[in-house]
């Protein structure tokens, strides 16, 4: 961290474009009052939020199903992270794999 070697893993690289997200944000707030309650919250609070297109179309895509949750996460505290049960599963045969000699 101290020479930057990993400035390039902490830059935003994923988000949602305003013509996915904004109808998807329509139906998150017809359907989620907290939602709706906490987006005019900060509306109200925040006057750059509300001025900044961006920000109000983030605002609705990191609380979508399509936000990476570990987005932020510095690759050593992944690599701290128990794996996932799957990559302990034996790996299967495949057919084109070539077969051992005898």
């Amino acid at each position: 961290m101290y020479w930057n070697t990993f400035d390039t893993v902490l830059l935003k690289k994923e988000y949602g474009e305003s013509y996915v997200v904004e109808p998807m944000a329509r139906k998150m707030l017809d359907s989620d009052p907290a939602l709706a309650r906490e987006f005019q919250a900060k509306l109200a609070a925040d006057s750059a939020f509300a001025a900044d297109s961006s920000a109000r179309n983030d605002f609705f895509y990191r609380r979508s199903p399509w936000a990476d949750p570990d987005q932020d996460v510095h690759p050593v505290l992944r690599a701290l992270e128990a794996p996932p049960e799957s990559v302990l599963e034996p790996v299967t045969a495949r057919s084109s794999s070539p077969k051992p000699k005898p």
